[in-house]
């Protein structure tokens, strides 16, 4: 069979008369869904091109595959070629094809807008379908327009993207549709779709989750972090909120969110690092709670008058020492959290002064003993259980993979020891008691240490002498 019959057309028929037809039987032989009909059609298409022109004895010289020689395109559009050859090259308006696709795709209708997709002929070539492809997620990229998911799903279905590649940055393209997504749902007219995705069934929830997105686009301000902080649980209930609303990608929320207070919210509520935010935070908590325990305590103070009509200064410094024991708590621990984490860093991580962090443990068991000695009880007491509380720490996070130790019943053991030392020494001297009770504790330490020391003895960093 002649390739004028396969396109259904007469042996002298000319070259627009082959392309009518060939472009009339692309419509009903797709490359993506028959391309085997899409190979015999085309080369038939070919071959008639080749004949009609040898008829015709054109002396129109062949045309390189060159960007000189091909139509040059206008702003937005793309160069076309129905069969792939640069001789039958036509303007194809990515402008318009773009801006469509993504009126579509704001409405939310997949179903829509793959059947639209299917529709556009242009698209039947598989070399101009790839560069369009490129070409739109690049805008994708730079715009991240609201999209829903079905239809970000069509997209990637559609043109193949969802299929692994050589120049596929597969994470860079999940983050933009995340950003899509996000966009998307955040819109006041889906926010059904948000709710269902965070499984928001009561109306109650519903109401919450508009204040809190709307709360989370004003900027940050003092007075709203007072109002949040001082609420019980309320500050990690919002930051839990953000990371449930973001797909725990909060850097990724469009706006109008207010990344500043995101961030604020994020280090604040963070347990594990020490910050300005965190601090920041606990110092308004500690501020409100001390004017708290001060007004009552000199309420306390004027109604609790002792006779003949004084101020009962007993009440007041009871009202104002409770919650001040443990804003002081507080600060004690922001102050050795990071002494904590800085001692208890592994062996092969490079850390600063590396000979203190090796020997502080024994640095403060020797001061515990000294003070001991100089009959100073209770600051014995105090570096000594620092020094307790240092090595078991350090002994439990540098090895917590060979090491399975329940910190509870670590701790109920040292109790028991301590428990075991009281009652041996129950009948020595209190004075000798008193000195024996912090030289136990130093030399229960020192044990842990050394079971760390032997633990760790094959990549000891002063061995290598990597100080930073």
């Amino acid at each position: 069979m002649s390739p004028f019959e396969q396109l259904g057309l007469p042996a002298d028929a000319d070259e627009p008369m082959v392309k009518r037809a060939y472009a009339q039987r692309l419509r009903n032989t797709r490359p993506d869904s028959d391309p085997e009909g899409f190979q015999r059609l085309h080369a038939a298409y070919q071959a008639a091109l080749a004949r009609c022109r040898q008829k015709a004895k054109s002396a129109a010289t062949k045309i390189r595959r060159t960007p000189e020689h091909v139509p040059a395109a206008t702003a937005g559009e793309l160069p076309f070629a129905v069969a792939d050859t640069p001789q039958e090259a036509i303007a194809f308006s990515f402008e318009r094809f773009s801006t469509e696709l993504l009126t579509l795709a704001a409405e939310g209708d997949a179903t829509r807008l793959k059947t639209w997709l299917e529709e556009q002929p242009a698209l039947w070539s598989l070399h101009l379908k790839t560069r369009v492809g490129h070409g739109l997620f690049a805008q994708l990229h730079r715009d991240a327009p609201p999209m829903s998911p079905a239809c970000i799903e069509v997209l990637l279905t559609f043109f193949d993207m969802n299929q692994a590649r050589p120049g596929h940055d597969a994470l860079r393209l999940q983050r933009l549709l995340r950003r899509m997504q996000l966009a998307w749902e955040l819109q006041p007219a889906h926010r059904d779709a948000l709710a269902g995705r965070m499984e928001l069934h009561l109306y109650s929830e519903r109401c919450e989750l508009d204040l809190n997105l709307e709360r989370l686009a004003r900027p940050l301000r003092w007075t709203q972090v007072a109002r949040i902080g001082l609420q019980p649980n309320e500050a990690s209930s919002y930051t839990q909120l953000i990371q449930r609303v973001s797909l725990h990608h909060p850097e990724d929320l469009p706006e109008p969110c207010d990344q500043d207070q995101i961030r604020f919210w994020l280090k604040a509520t963070d347990v594990s690092h020490v910050g300005k935010e965190r601090l920041q935070l606990g110092a308004i908590r500690c501020t409100a709670t001390l004017l708290g325990g001060l007004l009552l305590g000199l309420l306390s103070g004027v109604l609790m008058r002792m006779p003949p009509d004084q101020f009962n200064w007993t009440a007041f410094w009871w009202c104002v020492g409770l919650p001040a024991a443990p804003c002081a708590l507080w600060c004690l621990f922001m102050l050795v959290l990071p002494l904590d984490r800085w001692h208890a860093r592994p062996e092969y991580q490079p850390v600063r002064w590396p000979w203190l962090n090796l020997l502080l443990v024994p640095m403060l068991c020797t001061a515990a003993l000294a003070l001991g000695e100089a009959d100073t009880y209770v600051g014995a007491f105090v570096f000594a259980l620092a020094a307790l509380w240092l090595a078991f720490r350090r002994l439990r996070r540098r090895n917590a993979a060979s090491l399975r130790l329940n910190p509870r019943l670590a701790w109920f053991g040292l109790w028991g020891l301590f428990m075991l030392a009281r009652s041996l020494l129950k009948d020595v001297d209190q004075t000798h008691a008193s000195a024996t009770y912090p030289a136990l504790a130093a030399a229960i330490a020192i044990l842990i240490w050394g079971m760390d020391l032997w633990r760790q003895r094959h990549g000891l960093r002063v061995l290598d002498g990597s100080s930073r």
